[in-house]
């Protein structure tokens, strides 16, 4: 079983909510309508509720996305990128040095 990520467009200049989701599923599609019962949406700005200039601020993921462990990078002070395996609860610190909750969703 493989993690996925979803990663929030600050459409309007704002998160709504934690940014950074990884979503335990067999697959993408499973991935994507978990994501989408747990109040990720993926067709924003043409439901008029996304900034059309900003962007989604959701986008579905592939196959090809599919994670072993729920990771992304982080940098330091440095600007030095290295991976980062995510917990549930774990900190999530977004471009502009907020700090955000990470949210894992497993499968049942």
């Amino acid at each position: 079983m493989s993690y996925f990520k979803f990663s929030q467009n600050n459409s309007f200049g704002h998160f709504n909510g934690t940014p950074l989701v990884f979503i335990q599923a067999d697959n993408a599609k499973a991935a994507n309508a978990i994501a989408q019962h747990n109040g990720i949406y993926f067709n924003g700005v043409a439901d008029g509720i996304d900034c059309d200039c900003c962007g989604d601020r959701w986008h579905p993921v592939q196959d090809d996305d599919a994670l072993d462990v729920p990771t992304g990078y982080v940098a330091d002070s440095n600007f030095d990128y290295r991976k980062k395996i995510y917990n549930d609860g774990d900190d999530y610190i977004d471009y502009s040095g907020n700090i955000h909750t990470v949210k894992i969703i497993k499968k049942k």
